[in-house]
């Protein structure tokens, strides 16, 4: 019995001493102010036409330091190559049109600045359940907008997502790195904003 109580013992502290290692996640669409569930909207030419829902988009197609689990999300290879521009070249902000968008649709991403300069622009996708759905590399071919196709296959009618980016030059220095948020009109088309989210 003396034995049964020693070993009942010795688990009890090598499970008291045992940690679980930290999770870092990427967000927590609930309890994050940075959720999914706030989208900067814009019409067909890219002017704001307000929050939907009424929300605080902070911190939204800007500048802003991701965590490392986010930095990770960027961080798959790539086979773009070229001569790209230089420390010289100030980024000064991202936007996304149409926002919301409908499947089979082209999502215009830009960033000023950067036309007439050729950068390599990294994208990553991440869904609700923050699993990634979509990462790309394009060279920029001297504007400031590309397109980002939101295929059906891919993209759920109803559903919100994140767009992480990073703009990169020479030697991969970073000229601008941040996130926004998507909603995929559960309608076929983008006529009415408020119709995308019924």
């Amino acid at each position: 019995m003396k034995y049964l109580y020693v070993g009942c013992l010795f688990i009890f502290l090598l499970s008291a001493c045992y940690q679980t290692p930290d999770v870092v996640p990427i967000f927590n669409p609930v309890e994050d102010p940075r959720g999914l569930d706030c989208i900067l909207a814009t019409d067909e030419n890219g002017a704001t036409i307000g929050t939907f829902p009424d929300c605080d988009p902070l911190g939204q197609w800007i500048q802003t330091n991701l965590n490392s689990e986010e930095l990770k999300i960027l961080d798959f290879p790539d086979t773009v190559t070229a001569q790209l521009a230089t420390s010289l070249l100030k980024v000064r902000r991202a936007f996304a049109y149409p926002n919301p968008i409908g499947v089979n649709e082209s999502l215009t991403i830009g960033f000023n600045g950067i036309d007439q300069h050729l950068v390599k622009i990294k994208l990553a996708v991440v869904n609700e359940g923050t699993q990634t759905v979509q990462q790309t590399t394009i060279l920029s071919d001297r504007t400031d907008t590309i397109q980002l196709n939101i295929a059906s296959n891919i993209y759920n009618p109803g559903s919100y997502y994140r767009v992480y980016f990073q703009v990169l030059g020479d030697n991969d220095e970073i000229f601008i790195e941040g996130y926004g948020n998507i909603f995929i009109c559960r309608s076929a088309t983008v006529e009415n904003v408020e119709e995308c989210f019924q």
